[in-house]
C-alpha cells in the first residue's frame, strides 16, 4: 500500500469520528431539550384534543419516548454533519466544476429536506393525529362502535415487586420515622 492511500484512510478515519463526537453531542442536547421538542411534536395533538395529559402506563415508558425523541434527532442533526464530512472529504479530489456540481446538488438538497420537514409538521402529523382520534368513530346506527380505552396491566409480579420495595423501605424508614 502506497503512503497516500494511507492518508486517506488516516483522513477518512478522522472524518468519521469527528462525525461521531457530533452525534453523540447532538444527542447530549437533544436529551437535554427533550421535553421542548416532545411538545413541538404532540402540539397538534394537544390543540385537537383539548387536553394536556397523557396516561402512561409502564414505569419507564417516558425515559424511553425522551430517549428515542433524542436518538432520532440526533441522527437528523448529524446527517447534515455527515453530508458536510463527506463533501470535504470528496472536495479534494475533485476538479472546480464538479466541486461546484455537488456543492449546487447538497444545497438543493438540503433546502428539500427542510421542506419536507415543514410539510411533515404542519401537514401530515396534524391529518394523522385527526384521523386517529376520529378512528374509533363511526356514526353508522347498524354498526358496532369501538372506543378507546386506558391499557390496565395488573399482574401479580408486579404487585409483589412493588409489595417487597414497600417491605424493604418500611423496614429501612421505620427506625428513622419515630
Amino acid at each position: 500500500m502506497s503512503i497516500r492511500f494511507l492518508n486517506h484512510i488516516k483522513n477518512l478515519k478522522i472524518h468519521f469520528i469527528l462525525w461521531f463526537v457530533l452525534m453523540f453531542i447532538f444527542f447530549g442536547i437533544s436529551y437535554l431539550y427533550s421535553n421542548q421538542w416532545l411538545y413541538l411534536l404532540i402540539k397538534p395533538l394537544i390543540t385537537l384534543k383539548k387536553s394536556n395529559y397523557f396516561i402512561v402506563t409502564d414505569l419507564i415508558e417516558i425515559f424511553y419516548l425522551k430517549l428515542s425523541v433524542s436518538a432520532i434527532l440526533s441522527l437528523f442533526l448529524s446527517f447534515f454533519s455527515f453530508l458536510f464530512q463527506s463533501w470535504w472529504f470528496l472536495s479534494t479530489g475533485l476538479y472546480k466544476h464538479e466541486n461546484k456540481l455537488i456543492c449546487k446538488l447538497l444545497s438543493i438538497f438540503i433546502l428539500f429536506l427542510i421542506g419536507s420537514m415543514f410539510l411533515v409538521f404542519y401537514y401530515i402529523i396534524p391529518n394523522a393525529w385527526y384521523f386517529f382520534l376520529n378512528f374509533d368513530q363511526t356514526n353508522h346506527p347498524f354498526l358496532f362502535n369501538f372506543y378507546l380505552g386506558s391499557k390496565k396491566i395488573y399482574s401479580r409480579k408486579l404487585k409483589y415487586k412493588y409489595e417487597i420495595i414497600n417491605q424493604s423501605f418500611n423496614t429501612w424508614c421505620t427506625p428513622y420515622l419515630y
